[in-house]
């Protein structure tokens, strides 16, 4: 029996009303990320609010691209078809939740992928793009693997879309799955969860790097989140989740740095203090020109009264 019959049949990649889309992420693994960073009881949790279309490749109207697939089970090696302009992405072999994701690969056009994910110009080889060495750095850094697979699909998933329709709207399905779900303190959880993997993802000394045009997509929808995640679980997830951030945000524009300082604000003191001790404990492992002394010195200014 289906233990979902009616994600089968949303309208358009929707579900009807009363309908629930079933959580990607096994909602009991003993290495699950959402449940052991970003959740006080770690007793059982009912995982159910809905994920972005963009989850799987194989879910919503507007599923990922799997056409130009490397090998396919028991046959030869399929040719890549390169073009100039095109960079292939590859994505290994993954496990999320109770799926597995073969590998997947985007076609991403090299002048978008460039400006957006500036870092990946570094690991680019005639034309392809493999991120399997970023997944074992991640992991090496005691980043949970399916989380860093996760944000990766989520990542070339829209700058894909981008490259072929000219259109990003990253974060509207994930408003909506914690805007409408019965649980709101799952949905955040996950959310929360998810945002971290994707900070990791594009982190500039460890990652990929992103755009401005990027980062004020995720730090507009991370205004929202980061009050559910300290209203709904606790000021040490909120730390947790805004030391991932850091390592993303740059200072490059105003009013980006004046968005951060509407986030750091609606903090409350003790986060405040928590986030600044764990900025300064880590600030011995980044280079004097790094994130997180940047962020640093723009909390300080902040913290001071040097900024308007």
């Amino acid at each position: 029996m289906d233990r979902h019959p009616a994600s089968h049949h949303f309208r358009n990649g929707r579900p009807r009303q009363g309908e629930r889309r079933p959580a990607m992420m096994n909602p009991n693994p003993a290495d699950d990320y959402p449940l052991e960073r970003y959740d006080d009881y770690l007793g059982t949790q009912d995982m159910t609010p809905r994920l972005a279309d963009w989850l799987h490749p194989h879910v919503g109207p507007n599923a990922f691209s799997n056409e130009a697939v490397l090998r396919q089970p028991g046959g030869p090696v399929i040719a890549l078809t390169r073009r100039p302009n095109m960079v292939v992405v590859i994505l290994p072999r993954s496990i999320i939740g109770e799926r597995t994701l073969e590998e997947v690969t985007y076609n991403i056009k090299r002048d978008l992928l460039f400006e957006h994910l500036p870092e990946a110009q570094d690991e680019v080889r005639r034309g392809v793009l493999d991120m399997g060495v970023l997944v074992q750095r991640a992991v090496a850094d005691r980043h949970p693997e399916r989380m860093i697979h996760w944000a990766l699909h989520f990542m070339f998933g829209h700058i894909q879309r981008l490259s072929r329709t000219g259109e990003m709207n990253m974060f509207g399905s994930a408003k909506d799955d914690i805007d409408e779900s019965l649980d709101r303190v799952s949905a955040v959880r996950l959310w929360a969860s998810c945002m971290h993997g994707v900070c990791v993802v594009l982190d500039a000394e460890r990652g990929l790097g992103c755009s401005d045009e990027i980062l004020g997509h995720i730090m507009t929808f991370l205004e929202g989140l980061f009050q559910d995640v300290q209203n709904l679980l606790g000021g040490w997830q909120t730390s947790v989740l805004f030391e991932a951030f850091a390592g993303a945000f740059r200072t490059t524009r105003v009013d980006l740095v004046d968005q951060l300082y509407r986030i750091w604000d609606r903090f409350d003191p003790d986060v405040q203090d928590d986030i600044m001790h764990g900025i300064r404990t880590g600030l011995e492992s980044n280079t004097a020109e790094g994130r997180a002394h940047r962020m640093y010195r723009a909390l300080q200014q902040r913290a001071m009264g040097l900024t308007r």
